[in-house]
């Protein structure tokens, strides 16, 4: 068991599990914020 702060009991392979799905989600937030930014600066050099 990895002790994650958590009162859930996760299996290593639920962890490893969780785990991608948080950096996925967090990659693809980064990627619209990325975009987002640079949509906002070619709106502020118009």
């Amino acid at each position: 068991m990895i002790p994650l702060g958590l009162d859930l009991p996760v299996t290593r392979e639920e962890a490893i599990k969780i785990f991608e799905q948080l950096e996925k989600r967090f990659a693809e937030e980064r990627e619209e914020r990325e975009k987002r930014e640079q949509e906002e600066k070619q709106n502020k050099q118009k």
